[in-house]
């Protein structure tokens, strides 16, 4: 499928007047790659030092896709970034500001020539608005301009151009706020981070951040989120559990290339239990999956594994209930999943969802369980939502 930006602005008018966003066009396969999760393996004073767990952990999660710092010969973490990659893991590799970009280049080069699968992206310097660059003899000047960091990406993009890595993505360094920081011509996709406190309109709310990041790199550009999240201090467990999922679908339905959950684990202690900072973790300190990571285990547990050849086949739905979006996944066996979520804060116990031809279904809440909650054969289904996102398999 195409992600380029107007597929997004596409998706949003359709689902103005039905509700359905990408009806049949996805497939399951496409949707898990979506989702992708933040680690610090050089984080080695803490949880991130026990890296057979943290690997562990993502695949639990049942996906490929971590961010981490670039690789950096002699630094901290390294043993666990080349045993995730022998893992199958795939980086987006962030390129910090402060060394040489060809340096940078060298070491992500070799990483990729001993693990030639591992690498999915490059990116920028983090979140630059906090951290300012300093290159070449030019420093950046916090919240005004950022002239450091242009003009780094644009080295970083001459250095690349060329060489073996010249097939990956380049992403613009990512900064909160609408202050320039990168040339259009020196990126290939662009780069959110965002931390909201609510999902209500989460559609228009993601729409907009999209928008004004594409005005920055240049339009029908891939749009990234490399971190997303909530924090357990700001939302309960539940409230937490139903928003992840609802924004992981949203951004996956308008057509945002990947979404990184920030973060994998809680790394550290907090005997005070208020050290904000130490709570984004999907997993606890001692690698138990908290409620948003056991859901997210069963949503692509529900979905299952898609490796075989990919068929078109027909929508069953073409309007959502009123008050719902739908994303329709395709699975290679000839099975649709609707994904099912009410867009609002004043969302509703049970709404109906007709169906255009009889099917069987089963009826699922990633949140609560793995088995299905329903299961049945008909042309209208009563499907219990809440807050929840819900998930219907339809076949035959």
């Amino acid at each position: 499928m195409s992600w380029v930006l107007p597929r997004i602005f596409a998706a949003i008018a359709a689902t103005a007047s039905t509700g359905v966003f990408a009806a049949g066009a996805m497939s399951v396969r496409q949707f898990t790659d979506s989702i992708g999760v933040n680690t610090h393996f050089n984080y080695s004073d803490g949880g991130y030092a026990n890296w057979r767990q943290v690997i562990g952990a993502v695949r639990y999660l049942g996906i490929d896709h971590v961010r981490d710092a670039a690789p950096r010969p002699g630094g901290e973490g390294q043993q666990g970034l080349a045993e995730a990659a022998k893992s199958g893991l795939k980086f987006m590799f962030i390129v910090s500001g402060g060394a040489a970009p060809e340096d940078r280049v060298t070491n992500l080069m070799a990483f990729r020539a001993r693990y030639p699968r591992s690498v999915a992206g490059i990116e920028g310097p983090n979140e630059v608005n906090n951290s300012p660059v300093t290159f070449a003899g030019i420093r950046d000047i916090k919240g005004k301009e950022y002239p450091a960091t242009i003009a780094y990406m644009s080295a970083l993009r001459r250095t690349l151009r060329g060489s073996p890595l010249a097939d990956l993505p380049l992403l613009a360094p990512s900064s909160i706020g609408p202050t320039k920081i990168v040339e259009p011509s020196d990126v290939d996709a662009g780069n959110i981070h965002a931390y909201p406190q609510s999902d209500e309109s989460l559609a228009s709310k993601v729409a907009g951040m999209v928008e004004r990041q594409s005005h920055m790199v240049g339009g029908g550009k891939p749009i990234y989120f490399t971190e997303m999240g909530y924090n357990d201090l700001r939302a309960d467990p539940t409230k937490r559990t139903q928003q992840t999922l609802k924004w992981l679908t949203t951004n996956a339905a308008i057509g945002v290339r990947r979404s990184y959950i920030y973060e994998l684990l809680d790394a550290y202690p907090d005997p005070s239990g208020k050290s904000y900072e130490k709570h984004w973790g999907l997993f606890d300190r001692q690698f138990v999956p908290k409620p948003v990571a056991r859901a997210l285990h069963n949503l692509i547990w529900i979905l299952g594994d898609d490796r075989g050849a990919q068929r078109p086949i027909g929508s069953y739905v073409t309007a959502a209930p009123s008050g719902a979006e739908i994303l329709q996944l395709n699975r290679s066996d000839g099975h649709i999943f609707v994904l099912l979520w009410q867009n609002s804060d004043a969302a509703v116990g049970s709404i109906p969802l007709k169906l255009n031809r009889p099917a069987n279904y089963r009826f699922y809440n990633p949140r609560l369980d793995l088995g299905p909650l329903k299961t049945g054969k008909g042309d209208a289904i009563d499907v219990e939502t809440g807050d929840d996102l819900v998930v219907i398999e339809l076949w035959g």
